[in-house]
């Protein structure tokens, strides 16, 4: 063997072999893994595509996922709030100072409750369906019956604006959250307020029960940007 085949034979002994470890960019070029991150992106494009249309199915898409079927109007200014009744059969939605509720099948609108004096910021279907609960700029909480759309009840107690509020499972609360860095649970049927939860510093602006309703999840704002979990078992 000349030397030119044995510098040869050494140097391909001596080269570094690949480190496990080693990242992506070190055992391919820059076009390469380029071309492996737009082959895998592409696999979980396709995954997505696949969960939302089991998750959305064609009634309220009609197509693709994410496709517009219907645009609702009839509201004069912002729609601060939206939510769909546990049959799926109607939407409630807010804007300036009404409470509308539309038929989802016929995407007609069918109610139109009026009552609040401000901003209607926060909806609410109860969960069999009966009942809406609104919150206001007005400082008040507002039960209607979704049927007929009369006011049933109305709670008072805030000062300022009532950003969010929702039933708890079984739908004998409704806990609502606003401005004055409170978090207050009501009782559905008397429209009394049973309890009110301090402790936040700045306005409380959503609010959710735990599926078993024993725990209460408040967001706050401004200078404290918080969540705060609550035991709600008393309630």
């Amino acid at each position: 063997m000349d030397a030119r085949s044995k510098r040869q034979k050494r140097g391909a002994a001596d080269k570094p072999k690949p480190n496990p470890s080693s990242t992506v960019s070190d055992e391919f070029s820059d076009g390469q893994v380029l071309t492996v991150l737009h082959r895998e992106v592409g696999k979980l494009s396709m995954v997505f595509s696949q969960i939302l249309r089991a998750c959305y199915g064609e009634r309220i898409w009609n197509g693709a996922p994410g496709k517009q079927e219907l645009e609702l109007k009839g509201h004069t200014n912002c729609v601060y709030s939206v939510a769909f009744s546990p049959d799926g059969k109607h939407i409630v939605s807010v804007d300036d100072r009404t409470v509308r509720i539309w038929n989802a099948v016929s995407w007609k609108q069918e109610l139109e409750l009026r009552g609040h004096t401000h901003w209607v910021m926060s909806v609410a279907f109860s969960p069999d369906g009966k009942h809406v609960v609104s919150g206001s700029a007005d400082a008040t909480v507002r039960i209607w019956n979704a049927a007929t759309g009369n006011q049933e009840l109305e709670l008072k107690g805030y000062i300022g604006e009532v950003h969010s509020l929702a039933f708890s499972p079984d739908g004998k609360h409704i806990v609502s959250g606003g401005y004055d860095r409170t978090v207050r649970i009501w009782n559905a049927a008397s429209g009394k307020q049973e309890q009110e939860l301090q402790g936040h510093t700045d306005c409380v602006h959503s609010v959710a029960f735990s599926p078993d309703g024993k725990r209460i999840a408040s967001g706050s704002s401004g200078s404290e940007n918080t969540v705060r979990v609550w035991n709600g078992a008393s309630c």
